[in-house]
């Protein structure tokens, strides 16, 4: 089974208003006998979004990057993200996506991709404290926060740093 490491962020303008703006970057590393191969992914979301689904689209954007069952150790500082899937989403899907307040989950529609690309792969999150100099992690929240603030620069573009830059 093929292993890859990867770093996800998102970002928000406008967190709670009707109509936000997010973006969401993922980087996708495999280690080859000739260096790391790497890979950046990253969206944009007009609309009803939050922070919390950007974290989430980051994460599902990589994992569906990859079409054959792997290995991924998935690094985020989304605490959300990191605890909602390793500790509470068994528990989600057991008691049919609703929460013991009798709510149902926030973002269900993601949280079950998320779920079924779980399943399809073997997936750890790991949280890294934002902003703690984690030097990927801190790319890939330039990558998100660079998009956020001017999406007209990645118009065209194939690379970004050297690397693939693949635009969702």
């Amino acid at each position: 089974m093929r292993s890859y490491t990867v770093y996800c962020d998102g970002a928000i303008k406008g967190n709670g208003r009707v109509i936000a703006e997010s973006t969401s970057a993922s980087m996708i590393e495999k280690q080859t006998e000739y260096g790391a191969d790497v890979r950046f992914i990253v969206s944009r979301k007009v609309g009803s979004t939050s922070s919390n689904i950007s974290e989430l689209i980051a994460a599902i954007q990589a994992l569906t990057y990859i079409q054959w069952p792997a290995r991924f150790i998935i690094y985020s500082d989304s605490e959300y993200l990191v605890k909602g899937f390793n500790e509470r989403m068994k528990k989600w899907v057991k008691n049919d996506w609703v929460l013991d307040s009798g709510s149902p989950v926030a973002n269900k529609d993601l949280w079950m991709t998320l779920n079924n690309l779980g399943e399809r792969h073997d997936v750890l999150f790991i949280w890294v404290k934002a902003h703690s100099g984690d030097e990927k992690n801190e790319v890939v929240n330039k990558l998100a926060q660079d998009l956020l603030r001017n999406p007209d620069k990645f118009k065209g573009k194939s690379t970004y740093l050297d690397r693939k830059l693949i635009l969702v």
